[in-house]
């Protein structure tokens, strides 16, 4: 009986044993995967910190001014398209100048015959009612000096009014004179300083008729 009883104790013993073995080897067991659970969850945490600390990079836009158009020079040929530049203008055409010239008139033709008026000389000439109304002297020069051409009534009953012009050898007016009442001895009308070369000295009767004198003389410079 002391046997049976030693017996149910020591397997009673080995029960306890048994059993606080078997809690230990869970507990021990359920301790491993515990902790394995609050790594997880303590590197979980962890990774969340850092993401909130370090938020994902946001993408950005980059803005980029467009494109400039293409001028006609640099578009390059293509099947479909092909751009090219418009041709130069022709150049201007030069177009003769013409410059409107008044040629100078010749010399305007004296009536023959011309009368040779000597200086220091007298010349005694009439107008008659049938004859010329104009007479025309020439005078030369033979170098630079001072001309003057005296003129006077011939007769009582002479000539008494006259137009007197002298001209050079193109026809142009160099001096003129007119009276109405010519006197009766030689007067000075024409006095002028001339270069040498060929004059000539118009006398021409606007009214009555008869005889005048006419006198050349020159004093060279």
């Amino acid at each position: 009986m002391e046997i049976d009883s030693k017996l149910k104790f020591i397997t009673a013993i080995l029960v306890i044993i048994a059993t606080i073995g078997g809690f230990f080897a869970v507990s021990n067991h359920y301790q491993l995967n515990i902790g394995g659970t609050v790594n997880n969850i303590f590197n979980n945490f962890q990774s969340s910190d850092s993401s909130q600390a370090n938020p994902p990079a946001v993408p950005t836009a980059t803005l980029t001014a467009p494109p400039k158009p293409a001028s006609a020079s640099d578009v390059g040929s293509s099947d479909q398209n092909t751009a090219t530049a418009p041709p130069d203008p022709p150049p201007e055409s030069t177009q003769p100048t013409v410059s409107f010239h008044t040629p100078t008139p010749p010399p305007t033709p004296k009536p023959t015959p011309t009368i040779d008026l000597p200086f220091g000389v007298i010349a005694t000439n009439s107008f008659t009612t049938t004859g010329t109304s104009q007479h025309t002297y020439k005078i030369v020069l033979p170098e630079t000096g001072r001309l003057t051409i005296a003129v006077s009534n011939g007769d009582t009953y002479g000539v008494k009014t006259l137009n007197m012009n002298l001209d050079d050898s193109n026809g142009k007016s160099v001096k003129y004179a007119s009276t109405t009442s010519l006197p009766s001895t030689l007067y000075p009308y024409i006095r002028v300083d001339l270069d040498a070369g060929t004059y000539y000295f118009v006398v021409t009767r606007t009214l009555y008729t008869g005889t005048y004198n006419v006198q050349a003389d020159f004093v060279p410079f």
